[in-house]
């Protein structure tokens, strides 16, 4: 039976495996890089989420088997994926005065590490100031000005969640012949604002 001292060995005992280089003298803090710090010589190495960013910038999205694991090691690191820098590179360059309308397909087999790359990618918009916009079922649209950078995900599992559950339902007050589904929409709207703290004391909304 392995026996550590503290779950920051534990990390330590992981990080070493990865780097493949000396880690005696080395702490959790020292692997915890903010993404917008991120380098080529950063791909296929491993990293730790800032601790206060875990709660705020993933609520509720990771996969479970992988939030098991944070839980269980009291620290989210992970690998940052080729794909994922490549498309940081490309939202870091992004300007939003040019008539251009970006799309990035993520595509592969299921475990192929889609969500964790997706996952990354939000973590560098949020940190580097866009609005995130957070649709349950695999979504994200993330848009910054005329700029959204959009999943490959189906919306059909969105949708059909959306209208074939047994959430509760109330007539519309504002239109007619529909439908307001409150408990989904307080739901959404609490994870909008804890996904954007950084933009609700910037923002003026009225109806």
């Amino acid at each position: 039976m392995l026996r550590v001292s503290s779950r920051s060995a534990v990390v330590r005992s992981l990080l070493s495996g990865i780097r493949r280089q000396s880690t005696k003298d080395a702490t959790v803090e020292d692997w915890t890089i903010n993404p917008l710090e991120l380098g080529e010589e950063n791909v296929s190495h491993m990293y730790c989420v800032p601790s206060g960013d875990v709660k705020t910038v993933f609520p509720t999205s990771l996969p479970s088997q992988f939030s098991t694991q944070t839980t269980s090691i009291g620290e989210m690191c992970w690998i940052l994926r080729r794909q994922s820098y490549q498309m940081m590179q490309e939202l870091k360059s992004f300007d939003a005065t040019q008539p251009h309308n970006f799309r990035y397909l993520l595509y592969g087999a299921d475990g192929s590490g889609k969500t964790i790359c997706l996952h990354q990618v939000l973590h560098y918009c949020v940190k580097a100031g866009w609005l995130v916009v957070f649709v349950p079922g695999g979504l994200y649209y993330i848009y910054i000005l005329c700029g959204p950078l959009i999943s490959s995900h189906s919306l059909i599992p969105l949708v059909f969640s959306w209208t074939h559950s047994d959430r509760e339902l109330r007539p519309s007050t504002r239109v007619p012949g529909t439908f307001d589904q409150p408990d989904t929409a307080t739901a959404w709207l609490k994870a909008f604002r804890t996904l954007n703290s950084h933009f609700t004391s910037q923002v003026l909304c009225s109806v």
